[in-house]
């Protein structure tokens, strides 16, 4: 205390500053899920092709495997064909 806001206590507290409208949400949306589970287990298969093979060998090679990771799991929570969806970015 008397440290100017500076001390243990004042960083611990600051992230919560003016978040209480995010942290209400839980509280406000029915249905709306505590945890990132859903989000975790979707990022697993990737984690796993990761680990299996090796990782990238360049800085390209992640932005890649995620830019199309992203598209596939889009159209595929779009209820779209992937492969029919590729075929039409290529013509």
């Amino acid at each position: 205390m008397g440290d100017g806001g500076k001390g243990p206590t004042a960083s611990s507290t600051t992230p919560w500053t003016g978040a209480a409208p995010e942290l209400c949400q839980l509280m406000l949306v029915p249905g709306l899920s505590a945890d990132n589970n859903l989000a975790e287990r979707n990022l697993h298969p990737l984690v796993v092709i990761r680990k299996i093979s090796g990782g990238s060998r360049s800085d390209e090679g992640p932005k890649t495997r995620m830019a199309l990771a992203s598209l596939f799991e889009t159209w595929q929570a779009r209820g779209l064909n992937p492969l029919r969806e590729c075929l039409n970015l290529l013509s």
